[in-house]
């Protein structure tokens, strides 16, 4: 199978993949004669059906979708990101590689705030919810079909105005949202085998080791995880010790002493953590924290 880079992926696509191509010459006179969003759907769902599909890398992780409908799904499903719908928008990979080229420069997708590297980046998409575009950014607006059509006088960003969106100003305050990763880092953290609340997260993280010779990054190496394996772990355990039985042979027990004596006793913290491959490690229920900012689901799973 055929897979491009993003910038490959555009420049050959672009010739197909545009809305340019059904349109042809004075796109916009002939928009203006289309009668409802329908057609134009239809119109575009033809293309889309004509034009082979080259595989391309998702933009926040190492996973290849083999269809375009995978792909948006897998950013859905995977990352919380929902861009619109494929047949909502067009010269997709040109789009893409508009936002990885952001991210790779250390700029926040919706609210454009510079940070000082990708991971502190992430770190903050993810706690302010900006994993999405933001509808005042004039600048993705050749990606969306709406504005090629101006049905009624309509933008994407109208659309996406018909929602509540908060703190949607085009330029966030960087340093504030460096200031609230930076806070993450110091809130108290409770352990995930016992009561025990830390200081801070890299407390937290020391504690695991010494208490319980849970070692995160160890485990990280022999399981080969990458963020999104870390935070399933985390909050699959998180679940389970919130409701007091162990997380490998799901016995439960009437305190938390109970299973931390349990987990003493078995070691099935240790040796009952999922195998590599299996189904576990692809469940998206385990990408949803067990209680809202968890401080551990900010641990630096990059960093040496």
């Amino acid at each position: 199978t055929e897979i491009l880079s993003l910038q490959t992926a555009s420049a050959h696509l672009d010739e197909n993949f545009s809305i340019h191509s059904y349109f042809h010459e004075g796109s916009a006179n002939e928009a203006n004669e289309i009668e409802n969003d329908q057609e134009i759907e239809y119109s575009i769902l033809t293309q889309n059906e004509t034009t082979q599909y080259i595989p391309i890398k998702c933009i926040f992780c190492k996973i290849i979708p083999d269809t375009r409908t995978a792909l948006f799904s897998h950013f859905r499903d995977e990352h919380g990101f929902v861009p619109g719908k494929p047949l909502d928008l067009c010269h997709i990979p040109e789009f893409l590689s508009t936002l990885q080229n952001k991210m790779a420069r250390g700029i926040c997708i919706y609210c454009e705030g510079v940070f000082p590297d990708t991971v502190v980046l992430r770190r903050h998409m993810r706690k302010k919810k900006h994993f999405r575009v933001n509808p005042l950014n004039f600048g993705y607006d050749r990606f969306y079909v709406i504005n090629y059509a101006d049905f009624e006088g309509r933008r994407w960003r109208d659309l996406e105005g018909e929602e509540d969106y908060e703190d949607i100003g085009r330029h966030g305050d960087s340093d504030s949202d460096f200031d609230d990763w930076e806070d993450d880092e110091g809130q108290g953290t409770m352990c995930l085998f016992d009561e025990v609340m830390l200081p801070t997260v890299a407390d937290a993280v020391i504690h695991l080791k010494e208490s319980h010779d849970f070692d995160l990054r160890r485990i990280q190496i022999e399981y080969d995880l990458d963020e999104y394996g870390i935070i399933r772990l985390i909050n699959y355990i998180r679940s389970c010790s919130a409701q007091q039985k162990c997380f490998g042979c799901q016995t439960s027990f009437e305190t938390m002493d109970e299973m931390k004596l349990h987990y003493d006793n078995t070691r099935h913290h240790l040796l009952k953590i999922p195998e590599r491959g299996t189904s576990f490690w692809e469940d998206v229920n385990h990408l949803f924290p067990c209680y809202e900012d968890d401080p551990l689901l900010t641990w630096d799973c990059t960093a040496d």
